[in-house]
């Protein structure tokens, strides 16, 4: 049965495991920082990385990210949806942002806590960057990942539908103003 190594939220990819068996070594990232090496004590129940490199730290110190906020909401037959909203550096909240809907590709993947280039880009130009892990996506279990298994664009479509409903209804939307963009099956989704 998989077991948390770590604790907080981090994307954790590239592991290297020590001989013994005592330690990992990995590409670790978070939101807001693009990945560093990190060492993972693995005789601990669940701990937090040590990050051994600084390679993103000057270019960190010259530009603005901003740390996704995770939201869940309802689509079709009550499936709760989670998803991020990504507000621009300086967000007003009397303000309303034009904003862009991710699908992610796959369809058998996930977004979690990882860093975003494209997403931190476009927040920095002034939008708002929304995306989500529609029916299809892995990480909730195989029922919810083979829920489009003959069925591309069918309950994925609604959950995607229902998170740009969602997300209009926030009162620093401008929903005249509202994009949608994706990358590989994200692309079929959009058409």
């Amino acid at each position: 049965k998989p077991a948390p190594i770590i604790r907080g939220e981090y994307h954790v990819q590239n592991v290297a495991f020590g001989k013994q068996g005592k330690r990992a070594a990995a590409l670790v990232s978070t939101p807001t920082s693009p990945g560093e090496i990190a060492i993972i004590d693995l005789t601990k129940k669940t701990t937090l990385p040590k990050f051994i490199t600084k390679m993103n730290g000057e270019w960190l110190k010259s530009v603005q990210v901003s740390k996704p906020q995770e939201v869940w909401f309802s689509s079709t037959n009550k499936t709760r949806v989670q998803g991020w909203v990504l507000k621009p550096p300086g967000f007003r909240p009397s303000k309303r942002y034009p904003a862009v809907v991710q699908v992610h590709g796959g369809p058998r993947t996930q977004y979690g806590y990882s860093f975003f280039h494209e997403f931190q880009m476009l927040a920095a130009k002034g939008y708002v960057v929304f995306y989500t892990n529609p029916r299809g996506s892995q990480g909730r279990g195989s029922a919810f990942t083979a829920s489009i298994v003959n069925g591309w664009g069918t309950v994925d479509y609604e959950d995607v539908m229902a998170g740009a409903d969602w997300l209009v209804k926030q009162p620093y939307i401008d929903s005249k103003r509202l994009g949608i963009t994706g990358g590989s099956y994200g692309g079929y989704m959009t058409l």
